[in-house]
């Protein structure tokens, strides 16, 4: 900022902007919620920054758009005179002079994947004006548990060779909060398969390792509780060492991973072979996981259709009864027994396995775009040993919440929505990191819709170290924490008045899009929440 004031001597203002004398403006400037996708911003641009409202503990941004100039692109965009913006903000001034650091804000800039277009952020002091296309960012606020409510004041400075422009933010903390560690899991695999060669890695070696638990710890950033799988489909490792593996207590140490994967299968060409296990292995997990005081999970089936599958999984479920009677098995179902999208299949799906300490994972397709069906199966749960979580893989489209490429923003943040609407109690990311390299960019693995199984991008590929979050993970993590507010209201006022704020911007499925009334009733919907939560 102090740079800013120098500049303000020789500079014209020019509302917001200010151009050194015989200057003129390198760009054009236009905000939107992050609730837009890129492909939105143009039709719900607006000329000023909307106010960021977000409870403490809650991470909120804001889309900035930067257009060049004719007259900028006029005067070259060679390697030489490449028109960069620098970014700067200072803290954050709130009531009665409280303060925030200015470590709470972020930058990054919307890069581009391929054909895919902009999707990747990726964080940087300085923002390139491209000469064929707007140059999309988001400014990012994680706001502090410890915040007081009020209203906060920073201005965001972009500089360019002889322009300039101050941008006014102003972040809205309510009296309330989400809290760090989630009420509902949230569960997601990391696997190393496609890890190793994107990563330039051995397979198997202890590198690959390594990678897969820096996955873990940015996942548990967004509210999920990350798995690690290896060695073929079904083979949850949960962390990529065994848990009673001293590099494992770190893992466990994190009070946000309440939920982990129990390794049982040895050999991923035996899978439900009850047999197919090392007790001692197994009872040397379990100890670790229960002194830490986590929920142990068994993933041992996936999208099961028939009864002899069924059976099957049914001879497994009981040699862990016996052996882990505190955990829970997890079974993935994308429709009926008999293959049966009716109430009568989804019924004898838990007729088939009532008795067991079981949670059922319906995959959202299942219900064909009837969320009546998700909550007259909840119905039938004994709430004391099962429980209803959901899940979405290659499916559902249309305008059904999914985090595929090509969906709007608010598909991509109504899929929490959706699960509680529907009276899940958990959900299921089938991968983080199920991509490829191909066509200029990263994508999902051929065969998948694009943009399915992957959330999170390997930095160097775009000239950073480390990994990348995406909008679409970003925007489900704000859907998360909508629904944390959801839970609070629900569990102080009754689900009715819960479900009469989400009422407000969600009905059901098929009209995610066209329902929507727009992104100032989320900012409504937080205010009603936390007057409710006083």
């Amino acid at each position: 900022m102090n740079g800013m004031k120098i500049f303000n001597l020789s500079m014209l203002l020019l509302g917001g902007a200010w151009a050194l004398p015989g200057g003129e403006p390198e760009w054009t400037t236009v905000f939107a919620d992050s609730v837009w996708s890129d492909r939105e911003i143009a039709a719900h641009a607006e000329a000023a920054p909307p106010v960021l409202v977000a409870a403490r503990g809650e991470a909120e941004h804001l889309q900035i758009r930067l257009t060049i100039t004719p007259e900028r692109l006029a005067r070259g965009t060679t390697l030489l005179t490449m028109p960069f913006v620098k970014v700067d903000w200072g803290e954050f001034t709130g009531p009665d002079g409280v303060m925030l650091p200015r470590e709470a804000g972020s930058f990054r800039t919307v890069g581009l994947n391929g054909t895919v277009g902009g999707d990747v952020l990726i964080p940087v002091d300085r923002v390139l004006l491209r000469d064929d296309r707007p140059t999309d960012n988001y400014f990012t606020v994680k706001v502090p548990e410890s915040a007081v409510p009020g209203l906060y004041r920073t201005a965001l400075t972009l500089t360019g060779d002889d322009f300039a422009e101050e941008i006014p933010i102003e972040l809205e903390v309510l009296d309330a909060a989400v809290p760090r560690v989630p009420t509902y899991p949230s569960v997601v695999t990391v696997t190393s398969i496609p890890l190793a060669p994107l990563w330039w890695l051995e397979p198997g070696s202890p590198e690959v390792a390594d990678k897969v638990a820096e996955y873990i710890r940015f996942l548990l950033d967004y509210r999920f509780c990350p798995y690690a799988e290896g060695g073929g489909p079904m083979m949850m490792t949960g962390s990529p060492w065994p848990w009673y593996d001293e590099r494992s207590r770190e893992l466990l140490a994190d009070e946000r991973y309440t939920h982990v994967m129990v390794p049982f299968y040895r050999d991923s060409a035996r899978l439900l072979d009850p047999a197919n296990y090392d007790p001692e292995e197994l009872r040397r997990n379990l100890a670790a996981i229960r002194a830490a005081g986590k929920t142990g999970i068994f993933y041992i089936a996936d999208e099961s259709t028939t009864e002899e599958m069924y059976r099957r999984i049914k001879a497994v479920m009981a040699v862990i009864d016996r052996e882990a009677p505190d955990c829970y098995t997890l079974n993935t179902f994308f429709i009926g027994a008999g293959e049966q999208h009716t109430p009568e299949g989804f019924r004898k799906v838990h007729e088939a396995f009532t008795g067991e300490r079981q949670i059922f994972c319906w995959g959202e397709y299942a219900w064909l775009g009837q969320s009546d069906f998700a909550r007259e199966f909840h119905a039938l749960l004994r709430p004391e040993k099962e429980q209803h979580w959901s899940y979405v893989c290659m499916g559902p489209g249309g305008d059904e919440p999914n985090l595929l490429f090509g969906m709007t923003g608010v598909q991509n943040r109504a899929v929490w929505w959706r699960a509680w609407q529907e009276e899940a109690t958990g959900f299921l990311y089938w991968s983080a990191n199920y991509q490829t390299l191909r066509d200029g960019g990263i994508h999902s693995n051929s065969g998948l819709p694009d943009g399915d199984g992957f959330l999170v991008y390997p930095g160097p590929y775009f000239g950073v170290p480390g990994l990348l979050a995406s909008t679409r993970l970003e925007r489900w993590r704000d859907g998360a924490e909508d629904v944390e507010l959801l839970i609070q209201v629900e569990r102080r006022h009754g689900r009715e008045t819960a479900r009469a704020l989400l009422d407000e911007f969600y009905r059901s499925p098929a009209e995610t899009n066209s329902f929507f009334p727009g992104s100032e009733a989320l900012r409504q919907f937080k205010r009603r929440a936390a007057e409710l939560l006083k």
